[in-house]
């Protein structure tokens, strides 16, 4: 007999799986260049974990990236709504942005975390990058043409490798905290050390404390299928033209500086 599903819980034993729920719906960022500018780049690895993905606009936004549920689920209602030919092959790795931007708030931010997805011309352009030099870890100079160029730029050209690791560990940052705040409280809560591996794939040294790099993105969770009723959740009353139109990336927020190499200390 399959276990009856229920609308409550009893007790505290909810409280780290509602904390993983939490974690899981609000992932890291995606990079996303401004057209007619660039970025300085840090990418921490070189071999890209590839998906399929939907993207839907809605609200006149195309921000609503999720992997397609065919392997996951029996079905994907994604694939049924906006079509078949709406998911796209795309790889991801993980950047570190250098370059410092202030957002419509003046808010400033520099050296986020964040995911970089490219779909298949851009995978061939990464793959060109890592032939002709063995890796691409390590610091990038990327432009962006125009509104017609991938988001993620459609110039790439080597700087540097990242010299100190220890200056680069400790002015990373992810959702507004550096690094070393993550790691300090996992390496101090059992709990908080779970959580962060769901984000993070972390390094144990044998002190047993985390080893203080800047990690890659723990794919497996951060991207994995979201399933059919978050699809219907997000997707709502959206009709498939809207969901599918015209492509405007201007809708999309933020701006850059561009940003040098001699402007980092790593």
């Amino acid at each position: 007999m399959s276990q009856e599903k229920s609308w409550h819980s009893t007790g505290f034993d909810g409280i780290s799986k509602e904390e993983q729920r939490i974690a899981s719906m609000s992932g890291p960022r995606r990079l996303w260049i401004p057209a007619g500018q660039g970025k300085l780049l840090a990418l921490v690895d070189d071999e890209p974990f590839c998906v399929y993905e939907h993207n839907a606009k809605i609200n006149g936004r195309w921000d609503n990236h999720h992997t397609c549920n065919e392997g996951f689920e029996d079905s994907c209602e994604s694939c049924e709504r906006l079509g078949k030919r709406s998911k796209a092959y795309t790889g991801y790795l993980t950047t570190v942005d250098c370059s410092e931007y202030i957002d419509k708030k003046g808010n400033k931010y520099q050296y986020e975390v964040k995911l970089i997805g490219g779909k298949l011309s851009q995978l061939k352009k990464w793959k060109r990058k890592k032939d002709d030099r063995g890796s691409l870890v390590g610091m990038w100079k990327v432009h962006r043409e125009d509104d017609k160029k991938p988001v993620t730029g459609d110039e790439w050209e080597w700087s540097k490798a990242i010299e100190d690791q220890a200056k680069f560990f400790a002015l990373a940052n992810y959702k507004g905290k550096k690094l070393s705040e993550w790691w300090d409280k996992a390496d101090a809560n059992e709990e908080a050390r779970k959580l962060l591996a769901m984000t993070f794939q972390l390094e144990t040294g044998e002190d047993g404390k985390l080893v203080r790099v800047v990690p890659a993105f723990n794919y497996m969770e951060v991207l994995q299928p979201r399933g059919n009723q978050f699809v219907k959740d997000l997707l709502g009353g959206v009709t498939r033209e809207e969901a599918t139109g015209q492509t405007d990336d201007s809708t999309s927020t933020g701006g850059d500086g561009g940003g040098s190499e001699d402007d980092v200390p790593f």
